[in-house]
């Protein structure tokens, strides 16, 4: 689960016992060594969240951090790693790809790289990623197979209501999963319960405003469906404060 601020978690622990959630995404600020409270209360956050069983990476990333992945290193990952015993890493840069794909595609994997390169290699590098990611083409592969190398996981942002049918997360899912099957990595598949706007490409993309139990449904035909492909890693809620907004019965 994204978790966008620590704070989001005061109050939420019984949330997440409920709901089973096995591992957080905690964000990080840029230079969080000059933020001593912002320090701490992730400190705090990260160490309750494993008394409880919970693991917590270090969540990541603006578009402009293909541009700069030696800053990303020096400026967010030492400090985000040396603000709490995190179990992994989680960048989510998605960059803005514009008329320029390849340029996009190859600063993604850059950093990517750039960061694995500085991680204990048994600390695992987590990357969200866009569905379409397979049909970006990166010299003789694409994407997603590009990302799969520095990545131990990937996270498909696969953002649906509907699960059937060629528009369907389930579908949508597919291409990466094959990808992640080659390469050997894992991945996980996303949710969406933000309000994304008023329009039909926005309304369904996400969850947001709609029954608890609607979610719940379709994450279970999600992991029915992937259970068995190479490398499932199971299912991700974005964010924490849209889940727990969502009205029950």
């Amino acid at each position: 689960m994204w978790v966008w601020s620590a704070r989001d978690l005061d109050g939420a622990w019984g949330f997440l016992e409920r709901r089973r959630v096995t591992e957080l995404f905690l964000h990080v600020p840029w230079e969080v060594r000059r933020r001593r409270d912002e320090r701490a209360r992730i400190a705090d956050a990260v160490a309750r969240a494993h008394r409880a069983g919970i693991r917590v990476s270090a969540l990541g990333g603006t578009p402009d951090w293909i541009h700069r992945p030696g800053e990303v290193v020096r400026r967010w990952l030492r400090p985000a790693l040396e603000a709490a015993p995190f179990d992994g890493v989680h960048l989510d840069v998605e960059p803005d790809f514009g008329q320029d794909r390849a340029r996009a595609a190859r600063g993604l994997v850059d950093v990517a790289e750039t960061v694995r390169a500085q991680l204990p290699a048994a600390t695992p590098l987590e990357v969200d990623v866009r569905f379409w990611y397979p049909s970006v083409r990166l010299g003789d592969t694409d994407l997603a197979r590009a990302l799969c190398g520095p990545a131990d996981c990937l996270s498909i942002m696969s953002y649906r209501r509907r699960t059937s049918g060629a528009d369907g997360s389930i579908e949508l899912t597919r291409p990466t999963a094959r990808a992640v099957a080659e390469t050997g990595s894992a991945f996980r598949v996303g949710q969406e319960t933000l309000d994304l706007g008023p329009g039909p490409v926005q309304t369904k993309q996400t969850f947001f405003g709609r029954p608890a139990a609607e979610l719940d449904a379709a994450l279970g035909r999600l992991r029915e469906a992937l259970a068995d492909a190479p490398g499932f890693a199971g299912l991700a809620v974005h964010d924490l404060p849209g889940w727990q907004a969502l009205p029950r019965d």
